[in-house]
């Protein structure tokens, strides 16, 4: 189990993530996940290849799926930006 640092003393573990998206270039954009308490998270390697990780808004979490071609999970679809259409 590997615990990522997210501020205000909290902690994340991907292993416990309740979903998970990746990418065929995981090195480039990271890993996004969502937390069971509904926290979206990246977690990429940065210039020196150590796993950094970052906390998305749900904007950002939502721009990140449609960048990486993934669909959209129901809780996110009010986050999209009015120039994505969603079937």
């Amino acid at each position: 189990m590997t615990l990522y640092p997210i501020g205000d003393g909290k902690y994340v573990d991907p292993s416990s993530a309740v979903s998970e998206w990746g990418t065929d270039t995981d090195a480039d954009v990271g890993t996004l996940y969502c937390s069971s308490r509904g926290t979206y998270y990246v977690i990429r390697l940065d210039f020196t290849d150590s796993e950094v990780c970052e906390v998305l808004s749900a904007e950002e979490a939502a721009k990140w799926l449609v960048e990486t071609g993934h669909e959209i999970p129901d809780d996110l679809v009010p986050f999209l930006s009015d120039d994505v259409e969603v079937e």
